[in-house]
């Protein structure tokens, strides 16, 4: 199945972005692994993960409704009321702190927790404002704008904590200040360049107290199931370095947030970067042809693509990578890296299609299956840190995670009327081909390990495995060619 070209476009414009993304990613993590230490690291994973589990839910998922909405009018509306839901989730966080407090710092046994808990209303503020801005500038197919302004949000600030940490102090007040920097500058780009339109936008809609409930009433699904919905993902995602502070220490929590979050940021940012094409686009050809096979089938095939080759360059040579790259110290981290690879690879390629269960109207199910892989992780966790160490609990997890992930395919798949077995025997095609690329590349990083020789012949590897997917694949043929050489008027 050839990539629409649209789509293919749409992908293209993000991954501008997301390149300079793993670039910074690059260039800082080094800079910032040897600044900081895994306890400072650990102390700001607790706090913001905190926060992102709320601000998940400060709109009350009306901002999905935004890229689906019939008309301006209602997407008027589904924006006004993100924002007023993110309003009220950030005013009773503010009283929560207030009062509890110190109860949530005890509970990490870590004193400066409780020191930075403060921050939560202004990072749940910010989250919300970002999710209605992202679902809006999504709508409006800016991915431009989308794409520089999410990175901005993201990694503006890892300079800042940088300079902070060399001239002026590296503690953890330092690693705040440089995330709330980037966020602030991200949300005023979005406001820069969507913000004239979007303000014409609903004043042209003229709406009133009383449409804004009816159109609110219309799309009660959103509040009353995705929600939840979305609550339950946060928690998954957020859970171990929740109860890893808990279970064990701050530190431990700073390894599994420096492992998890490097094996993770090109998964990660490339997976935001296909849900928010292929849902406002799934949702465009679901209503014109009442059919998603074709668009499920192609976008698969890219996740597996594009996914499994650098994450098994993590589960190969995490450890090796890790001590070169962050310094002795983060060792551990690299571990945990390779355990987690399994995980963030079926994370990456359920990302974008779980938006299918939102256009097929099956929000109920979609909730199901996520109370019932988060109820997993959670078992595991609690059974990984009673039965042995963090290495354990990190396995335990991402098995039960795998599984999950898996099921929800076979449900997607299913109903869109796509073959498990074609599925099935695509990812197993690119996890051979991927592992007979990476196993001699392995041997050699492990006997010589120098930074130089281990990123040259990663990016040899590399080259080689885009070549065999040129030379004999023709979706990603015909991607490149309407994309990037299209872009740059190659062949001409």
């Amino acid at each position: 199945m050839i990539l629409g070209r649209s789509l293919g476009n749409d992908i293209a414009k993000l991954f501008s972005s997301k390149i300079a993304a793993q670039v910074l990613v690059f260039l800082t993590a080094p800079a910032i692994a040897r600044i900081f230490t895994p306890e400072n690291i650990g102390i700001r994973r607790i706090v913001l993960s905190i926060a992102n589990v709320i601000s998940v839910v400060t709109c009350l998922r009306y901002d999905l409704s935004i890229p689906v909405a019939k008309d301006q009018r209602e997407a008027s509306a589904g924006f006004i009321l993100s924002l007023f839901f993110t309003f009220i989730f950030t005013s009773l966080a503010s009283v929560v702190v207030f009062l509890g407090g110190d109860d949530i710092a005890r509970k990490y046994y870590t004193p400066e927790v409780g020191k930075f808990l403060w921050l939560l209303p202004l990072a749940i503020l910010l989250g919300g404002f970002n999710s209605a801005l992202i679902a809006w500038t999504s709508r409006e197919r800016k991915f431009g704008v989308l794409a520089w302004s999410t990175f901005t949000y993201a990694h503006a600030g890892k300079p800042v904590s940088i300079f902070l940490g060399i001239f002026i102090s590296a503690t953890t007040a330092s690693l705040f200040f440089g995330y709330f920097s980037g966020a602030v500058l991200g949300v005023l780009m979005f406001t820069a360049f969507m913000g004239r339109g979007l303000i014409t936008d609903i004043r042209e809609s003229k709406l009133n107290l009383s449409q804004i409930y009816s159109i609110a009433r219309d799309y009660w699904k959103f509040p009353l199931y995705t929600t939840w919905q979305g609550l339950i993902n946060a928690l998954s995602n957020e859970l171990p370095s929740m109860l890893l502070g808990i279970f064990f220490t701050t530190t431990i929590v700073g390894y599994y947030s420096q492992g998890y979050a490097l094996v993770s940021l090109p998964m990660a940012m490339l997976g935001v970067s296909f849900s928010q094409i292929f849902y406002p686009t799934a949702a465009k050809e679901y209503n014109e042809t009442g059919s998603l096979k074709n668009i499920v089938t192609s976008m698969y095939r890219v996740l597996i693509q594009v996914g499994i080759f650098p994450i098994l360059v993590m589960a190969f040579c995490g450890s090796v990578l890790f001590s070169l790259v962050l310094g002795e110290k983060w060792l551990e981290a690299g571990i945990y890296a390779q355990i987690l690879s399994g995980y963030v690879l079926f994370q990456f390629m359920s990302s974008p299609l779980s938006t299918t269960f939102n256009i097929l109207q099956r929000q109920g199910t979609a909730l199901v299956i996520n109370i019932v892989i988060l109820i997993l992780k959670a078992m595991a966790l609690f059974s990984g840190s009673y039965l042995g160490g963090p290495r354990l609990t990190l396995a335990l997890y991402t098995v039960v995670s795998a599984f999950g992930y898996g099921y929800k395919f076979c449900w997607v798949f299913q109903n869109t009327d796509v073959s498990l077995k074609w599925g099935a025997g695509i990812f197993l095609k690119y996890i051979l081909l991927s592992s007979a690329l990476l196993a001699p590349v392995s041997f050699l990083v492990y006997r010589w390990q120098n930074i130089v020789f281990v990123l040259c012949i990663l990016v040899i590897s590399l080259i080689i495995y885009l070549y065999i997917l040129y030379r004999f694949e023709a979706t990603f043929r015909n991607f490149v060619k309407n994309t990037v050489f299209k872009r740059f008027d190659i062949n001409k």
